[in-house]
């Protein structure tokens, strides 16, 4: 899953939503006995880099959106 979510970051994308239920787990394995992990749901995810790849300032005081239960405390406390 953290390499999923890596791969997703270096995409210059920030999900904002990882949770259990947007994990999908594959009933396969694959050549490797390697069971394949999907990250889906992508409907408030975020590009953190501009058209030439310079990360976007973070902003502060906007309003919190995503799951409440798996947000980070500094989410919850209006920072993240």
């Amino acid at each position: 899953m953290v390499k999923a979510i890596k791969d997703v970051h270096a995409s210059g994308i920030v999900h904002r939503d990882i949770k259990p239920r947007n994990i999908c787990i594959s009933t396969n394995q694959n050549e490797n006995g390697v069971t394949d992990l999907k990250l889906i749901d992508f409907g408030i995810a975020k590009s953190y880099r501009d058209d030439l790849g310079i990360h976007i300032p973070n902003s502060k005081g906007r309003k919190f959106c995503g799951t409440a239960e798996f947000t980070s405390f500094a989410a919850h406390n209006g920072s993240g």
